[in-house]
Formats: structure tokens, C-alpha cells, sequence
């Protein structure tokens, strides 16, 4: 696991798709802040690109990840809101 983490840690372009979760109400368990935090305080220290999906506004980032990290997201990445309908589940 430690590899996997140190890969995408210091990968050229990191993509992490659907970013926490809306089910999950306050943090997120212990052992995903930890990975979260230390992929984030590696990526932010070294200006590598990040891309980033995720259902969650600013506020509940913070709220399942913790302030460190959420003022990392903010500073690290720049936050599009895609206003629509899902297209997940439609016949």
C-alpha cells in the first residue's frame, strides 16, 4: 500500500475521481484522511497537477477530510461547479 501511495504521491499528473463521499456524514474513516492528507501535503509541496472530481462543495471536503487538507484543495486546485442533471442511472 505504502507504494501505491508513494506512486501517486509523486505521479507527473495525479487524477483522484469522486473525492469523498455524500453518504458520509462529518469525517471520513482514519485511514482515508491519512492517505488523502498525505497524497495532498505531497502534491501541494511540490506544485504537481492534480485533477480532482467530486460531489462535495468546499465546506464538506473540509468537514470529511479536515481543515489541513481542505485549504490544501483550495490552494492546490481550482474548483468548476458543472451544474446539471446526473446522466448516471437514466434509461
Amino acid at each position: 500500500t505504502a507504494t501505491i501511495i508513494s506512486a501517486a504521491a509523486n505521479a507527473g499528473v495525479l487524477m483522484i475521481d469522486e473525492l469523498g463521499s455524500l453518504n458520509v456524514r462529518g469525517e471520513e474513516t482514519t485511514d482515508k484522511r491519512r492517505i488523502t492528507d498525505e497524497l495532498i501535503r505531497t502534491r501541494h509541496a511540490r506544485l504537481l497537477p492534480t485533477i480532482i472530481t467530486t460531489n462535495l462543495n468546499p465546506s464538506a471536503l473540509v468537514a470529511q477530510f479536515g481543515r489541513y487538507a481542505g485549504e490544501r484543495l483550495g490552494e492546490l486546485c481550482e474548483f468548476v461547479e458543472v451544474a446539471g442533471q446526473s446522466l448516471r442511472f437514466q434509461e
